[in-house]
């Protein structure tokens, strides 16, 4: 038998407690690794699978916008018998539920984001490194831009091109 527990304080994951076999073992406790205490609540009927968690940890850990084929390479590192398929299906749940942002540049792969606050990207056109860039509070982008009489924006996909300098911290 095998019975897992999740103590949490505040909205956040502190502690798991595995019980292998309840009769005969004694509980073991350890915190909580930092992408799983990161994790937000999911929606209604998504569920927290192995390769999930593995899935939306790399992406919380590197913040780098990889691509699936660079999610699977890392992946396999930590559940080596991870498919790239399943790394796909993974991302599709996870950007279905609203907890990570798929990215899309022009004909490249399709990038991913944790980042669900609103921001624009930027692409250094040198190295192809892809950094968050935050919006100025306060900034109305209907102000922005000259958009048809009446129009509204909903949402907005903002990637820039330029050049990060040479030694530029990512965000």
């Amino acid at each position: 038998m095998n019975i897992g527990i999740i103590l949490e304080s505040g909205g956040r994951v502190c502690y798991v407690v595995q019980l292998m076999n309840p009769e005969v073992d004694a509980p073991t406790l350890t915190a909580a690794a930092p992408a799983v205490a990161d994790r937000p609540s999911a929606p209604a009927g998504f569920r927290w699978t192995r390769q999930r968690r593995e899935v939306y940890g790399l992406l919380i850990k590197e913040r780098d916008h990889p691509t699936a084929a660079e999610l699977f390479l890392r992946a396999k590192a930590h559940i080596p018998g991870i498919s790239l398929g399943t790394v796909y299906h993974c991302l599709e749940a996870l950007t279905q539920a609203g907890l990570i942002k798929k990215v899309n540049i022009e004909r490249n792969p399709s990038r991913y984001c944790p980042n669900l606050s609103e921001h624009a990207h930027l692409i250094d056109e040198r190295s192809g490194t892809v950094v968050d860039i935050e919006l100025r509070p306060g900034i109305d982008l209907h102000g922005i831009f000259r958009l048809p009489a009446g129009a509204r924006i909903s949402r907005a996909d903002i990637c820039l091109k330029g050049s990060l300098p040479p030694a530029a911290p990512v965000p």
